[in-house]
């Protein structure tokens, strides 16, 4: 179950984050939006958690693990989240500040598990 959770690929709006590869690109013209391992690491979990609001102390337990790591890492990494992301922090379409308590993901996603979508274009081309 972890093997096919790791291996879904994620899409909102303009974007596509593959979560095993641990990148993300724009739908559009696939290309690579460079972020940081850890800045990675907090889309995926915004995005598996996307409608809820995600506590700090969670999302740096399940980043950072046991490591010993400031609040201010975590906002520097949504700082270059939202910057990659192309957001606007007074109208925002992906991350929520929720003051005082954590962080929620609006957008809209949509899980897709590789192969669905091989499964989908082979059925596709079956058709032409």
């Amino acid at each position: 179950m972890l093997e096919l959770f790791e291996s879904m690929v994620y899409e909102f709006e303009d974007f596509r984050l593959d979560a095993k590869s641990h990148k993300l690109y724009r739908r559009n013209t696939g290309e690579i939006v460079p972020l940081t391992p850890k800045a990675v690491e907090v889309l995926l979990y915004f995005v598996r958690n996307a409608g809820r609001t995600v506590v700090k102390d969670e999302l740096l337990d399940a980043v950072w693990g046991d490591a010993v790591v400031e609040e201010s890492n975590l906002s520097q990494t949504i700082f270059v989240l939202r910057k990659a992301l192309g957001e606007n922090t007074k109208d925002p379409r992906f991350i929520l500040t929720a003051p005082g308590r954590g962080y929620q993901f609006i957008a809209n996603v949509k899980a897709i598990h590789p192969e669905d979508n091989i499964l989908g274009e082979s059925v596709g081309r079956l058709r032409c």
